[in-house]
């Protein structure tokens, strides 16, 4: 970091965020002085480096850090939903979806192989409309006629059971 008081930096993400600080430090003089402050200023973990991926990886655990299930990508055949980019693809196509839509695709990935009623997703989309089923319906639609236009030769991985609900089809 050129022209950045290294400790003032620590202390100032360590006051703004609940982002634990991990100091690397390499081998020179002064890096043991630097070390400690960095420490009483808020970093939560310290690294000799170079280092290795597993050691950084026990020190980002040492910190508190665990994956959380709901950021990691869901797949169901070619379909990809990322909840971290806000990215669905299908066949490596990226399908433009509306937060609304990408929701609806979340709920039935999560659901999956379950059939997941009409109802349960309009409860599920209630934040972004009044809740209302035949808005639901159309969402369905909406959502079934962008994920063939980017990829029409995946088939209709979004299926209707009829009188029950919709599903995500692991084709």
């Amino acid at each position: 970091m050129v022209n950045v008081d290294f400790i003032s930096f620590i202390e100032a993400m360590s006051a703004w965020s609940e982002v634990p600080v991990i100091v690397g430090v390499a081998n020179h003089d002064g890096a043991a002085d630097l070390a400690y402050q960095a420490i009483a200023r808020g970093a939560r973990s310290i690294l000799a480096l170079p280092c290795r991926a597993d050691q950084l990886i026990a020190a980002v655990r040492s910190c508190g850090v665990r994956v959380d299930a709901s950021a990691r990508p869901l797949e169901i055949g070619t379909l990809v939903l990322d909840p971290q980019a806000f990215k669905v693809t299908i066949d490596d196509h990226t399908v433009p979806l509306t937060p609304r839509e990408f929701l609806l695709v979340q709920c039935l990935m999560l659901a999956t192989p379950r059939v997941v009623s009409v109802e349960e997703l309009t409860r599920a989309l209630a934040t972004y409309d009044d809740g209302s089923i035949p808005a639901t319906r159309v969402l369905v639609t909406r959502v079934r006629k962008k994920l063939e236009a980017a990829s029409p030769e995946s088939g209709h991985i979004l299926e209707t059971v009829r009188g029950i609900g919709y599903r995500i089809a692991d084709n």
